[in-house]
């Protein structure tokens, strides 16, 4: 008796089919959240907080999820509060906190494994500032960049992502990615090399550093050391140890002096392929590089697709993975 084949469902069904679940009409989204569901999608069967190991591209597709992570519901709820009027004051933060926890609470009730232990706490009003102040971690980087998509202005973005993480160096690189997208999103020259967008996305990123450090002080909340140079590509770059960011990668893997550089890290050489290649890279090293391999995959892809929207968008739209049974 011959088994059936097995089906099959492309990346851009798949999307589809999340987005109508959850509520949404995906054409009316930026391609943007596409390229970061792609990257989470095929970053997925990597593990978390450990190195990975090398892996090819097929595998990666038999072992991807079916089901996105908090990656990208964290960046379609920046989309839907982009226009939100918040300040930088307690109070607003912690009313944006809780409206950003309202959107993901259907995502999170039914995959609560796929969000960081904070999530799981309560908004409490007498430790907020110390709990936003201590998270160094990438959320704030895996949802910046499509505020930068959109063209967000950076004093209605910069709230969005204080009101979860205001430790300076979470915000320095969720805004490196940020200014990077917004430059590339409105420039006609998608020529630019990585090395030379850091200037084009510093003004930005040097405004929310020093916004956040005046943040904590006003508030009487201890401002850590900086570290935002460990985040800077034309600095990262030039090292071609992706670990020397950190010491441990059980506890600093999901960190955003690790996250953003190995994420920056991959583009630089994607950015030297052709696209199929480069998607094709771009999954495969995030899961070698382990850590967080979906938040790598889905910032260096959201990222790529800035360089080349057209030819990624096509590109991650062909890409098929057997269909199995999903979860909730």
């Amino acid at each position: 008796m011959i088994s059936p084949a097995p089906a099959h469902i492309t990346l851009y069904d798949l999307y589809c089919e999340t987005l109508t679940r959850l509520g949404r009409t995906p054409d009316t989204l930026p391609q943007h959240l596409f390229f970061t569901f792609c990257g989470d999608i095929l970053g997925s069967s990597g593990p978390h907080c450990k190195k990975g190991r090398k892996t090819g591209f097929e595998n990666a597709l038999k072992r991807a999820a079916r089901n996105c992570s908090d990656d990208v519901m964290q960046s379609l709820a920046m989309y839907e509060m982009r226009e939100s009027a918040y300040s930088t004051e307690l109070p607003d933060l912690i009313k944006a906190q809780t409206a950003f926890r309202e959107i993901l609470a259907p995502h999170y009730n039914r995959q609560p494994e796929d969000y960081s232990p904070w999530f799981r706490k309560p908004v409490s009003k007498e430790t907020f500032l110390k709990d936003i102040a201590e998270h160094a971690s990438c959320g704030a980087a895996m949802r910046a960049g499509i505020l930068g998509a959109t063209r967000t202005p950076r004093e209605k973005a910069l709230p969005l992502l204080l009101c979860t993480h205001a430790h300076p160096e979470a915000i320095e690189g969720a805004f490196r990615v940020y200014g990077m997208i917004k430059h590339l999103t409105e420039t006609e020259d998608r020529k630019t090399g990585l090395i030379s967008l850091p200037d084009a996305a510093g003004a930005d990123t040097n405004w929310a550093y020093d916004q956040t450090c005046a943040f904590l002080k006003t508030n009487g909340a201890k401002i850590p050391p900086p570290s935002a140079e460990k985040t800077r590509p034309s600095i990262l770059i030039k090292n071609a140890d992706i670990y020397a960011q950190i010491t441990d990668i059980e506890t600093e893997g999901t960190q955003t002096r690790f996250v953003v550089p190995a994420a920056l890290m991959i583009l630089q050489r994607a950015l030297s392929m052709d696209t199929k290649s480069a998607v094709r890279h771009i999954a495969c090293e995030s899961l070698r590089v382990g850590g967080d391999p979906d938040t790598i995959c889905s910032i260096a892809m959201g990222l790529f697709g800035a360089f080349r929207p057209d030819e990624t968008r096509e590109t991650l739209s062909a890409i098929r993975l057997t269909i199995r049974e999903q979860k909730g």
